[in-house]
């Protein structure tokens, strides 16, 4: 009972000329290394404090954006209604049936092929 692991692994160690592919495995060394390693949980902070440093905010955020002066035109009402510009509203508004497409249908034969009308 007072042999200890690293005993039993020297002892293994030692057994041959040749070097033991399990014990000098860097892979083996650290998971060694790291189970001595003491595990030290560091204490947090309270919930909502930050770990880091504060970044502070960007030039560009909204919260601090001052609006530029742009040139709006300015809606003027009219007492005479344009005509000719409420006359195509109104047409591009109404849905008419009778009127035929703008462009004629393409037809297709069985081949795939696109053949104007």
């Amino acid at each position: 009972h007072g042999k200890s692991l690293e005993d039993e692994e020297v002892e293994t160690h030692a057994d041959g000329d040749e070097p033991d592919i399990t014990f000098d495995d860097v892979v083996y060394r650290n998971v060694k290394y790291a189970n001595k390693t003491p595990k030290v949980i560091e204490p947090q902070p309270p919930f909502g404090i930050p770990l880091g440093p504060i970044t502070p905010a960007a030039n560009s955020d909204y919260l601090h954006a001052t609006p530029e002066d742009i040139y709006r035109p300015i809606f003027k009402s009219r007492k005479i209604p344009d005509i000719v510009k409420d006359d195509l509203a109104f047409r591009n508004l109404r849905k008419d049936t009778n009127k035929g497409p703008a462009l004629p249908p393409l037809s297709t034969d069985d081949s795939g092929i696109i053949i104007p009308p």
